[in-house]
């Protein structure tokens, strides 16, 4: 049992468990990579003269943080969340499923 699971990799994700940690709360982060999209070039909507965000330089810094906390991650695939008597199961591809 977690107090929280953490779905994704990306920026708001890496921030949610370091957030947990912080917290001293029972947390993981299922993902299969850590810093989502940031590697794309990110641009407003509309805005073609802005310059590309470098968005990995921004990630970096959590993710390290992360491979200094590995028990906070597991590498899968979530397949579904759905809602149990006693809260919430989650289930991935090579783990089966953890209760939040």
């Amino acid at each position: 049992m977690y107090d929280i699971i953490v779905i994704g990799g990306g920026p708001a994700a890496l921030s949610a468990i370091q957030y947990a940690h912080g917290k001293q709360l029972k947390a993981v982060m299922l993902c299969e990579t850590l810093g989502g999209k940031v590697d794309w070039i990110q641009r407003q909507a509309g805005d073609e003269q802005q310059l590309p965000f470098p968005g990995v330089d921004m990630v970096r810094p959590l993710i390290n943080w992360m491979s200094q906390h590995t028990d906070y991650v597991m590498r899968d695939r979530v397949r579904s969340v759905a809602e149990g008597l006693n809260g919430f199961e989650v289930t991935t591809d090579r783990m089966g499923y953890c209760l939040l």
